[in-house]
């Protein structure tokens, strides 16, 4: 078995109007006891070099340094980014029924619901903010894994003042979300 390998965030210029991409060549071990095996993948990519029509560039030993990047790979991804990667490593949430996922999303929504008032009845740390944050990309990851539409948890606030008791927020939260739903009642 082998198996090729386009580099395509990396390239040199071989001549003045040649861009070259690295390939790699990744033989199995089955090349080890029938070298032909190796012959046979070279002979095909000469034949698929000159059929495309550019200059054979293979190199027995490149060195990295021969190639330059073509665009920037940031050191550390953006957060959302990782906590999508975290996510698709460990899909927590995958062992909730509906239910219990809306319950869950009923929680996240009133800790970042908090987290971004003005002022609110009771101010969140920085630090569990950022959690909700990430637990809200997991969250609607799962949703659309399950091809869940927002809409299916609507507000409703009944549910947040579930939520508030089940994770522990103050009584003074049940009072904001109750006062928010009479003035609400009161503009429609």
């Amino acid at each position: 078995m082998s198996f090729y390998r386009s580099f395509d965030r990396h390239k040199t210029v071989t001549s003045p109007y040649l861009l070259t991409f690295p390939l790699t060549v990744v033989e199995g071990s089955s090349v080890y006891y029938a070298p032909w095996k190796s012959d046979v993948l070279e002979f095909i990519q000469r034949a698929w070099v000159r059929h495309c029509g550019y200059p054979d560039l293979s190199v027995e030993e490149p060195q990295a340094s021969d190639f330059s990047t073509i665009d920037h790979i940031p050191e550390q991804a953006p957060r959302h980014e990782r906590w999508r990667t975290d996510y698709r490593r460990n899909p927590y949430l995958q062992l909730l029924t509906n239910d219990q996922l809306r319950d869950r999303f009923d929680e996240i929504m009133l800790v970042n619901t908090q987290s971004f008032l003005k002022d609110p009845p009771v101010v969140v740390p920085k630090e569990q903010t950022t959690a909700s944050m990430e637990q809200f990309t997991h969250m609607m990851l799962e949703m659309a894994n399950r091809a869940i539409p927002i809409t299916a948890f609507a507000y409703d606030p009944r549910r947040d003042i579930a939520a508030a008791r089940r994770i522990g927020l103050p009584e003074s939260v049940e009072r904001w979300i109750l006062t928010m739903e009479a003035e609400k009642q009161q503009g429609q």
